[in-house]
């Protein structure tokens, strides 16, 4: 769905001030959850998206919330080079090996991410005519997203999710 798990905004927004990043990628935004978060609590930032979905520009007005939005699949987007990429709610929706690869890409680019997703058997399907919401991964746990993704300095978990945030530069 487009919306995601909001136990974590309060982390999240923290990591945001921390950081002050003076770019940001938000990686699938869906209705845009971040981004509002960045404009909130850094809006000195500039602010991207990329999205697969591109009904979701219009319905969820996200040309409101970012700077710029790609329309595009995140497995082929071409530039990573931010000092924040923030990946809410994503990852599921790929197979492993093209979530690891996506991961590399944005390690040897942007400067710190955060990730976000369900760390409990989450099955989900298409919503609001998008196909790209079904869950390829259903079942990633706590563990194996520690022990896949590196460069995780700090996490917080939830019932259903939990968050990572990993900085590969300063």
């Amino acid at each position: 769905m487009p919306r995601s798990d909001t136990s974590n905004r309060a982390w999240v927004a923290q990591k945001i001030v921390d950081l002050y990043p003076d770019s940001f990628l938000d990686v699938g935004p869906g209705e845009g959850a971040y981004g509002k978060l960045v404009k909130e609590h850094s809006p000195l930032t500039v602010r991207h998206a990329v999205e697969i979905w591109a009904p979701y520009v219009e319905t969820y007005k996200l040309d409101r919330i970012y700077h710029r939005v790609y329309i595009c699949d995140a497995r082929i987007f071409f530039n990573y080079k931010y000092d924040l990429v923030i990946l809410g709610d994503v990852l599921e929706h790929m197979t492993r090996r093209e979530a690891v690869d996506l991961w590399e890409t944005i390690k040897a680019n942007a400067k710190a991410a955060i990730i976000s997703m369900p760390i409990i058997h989450y099955p989900q399907g298409e919503e609001e005519g998008n196909p790209y919401e079904a869950h390829v991964e259903e079942d990633w746990t706590f563990d194996e997203i520690i022990s896949t993704f590196d460069g995780i300095k700090d996490f917080e978990k939830y019932h259903v999710t939990a968050t990572f945030f990993a900085q590969f530069r300063s």
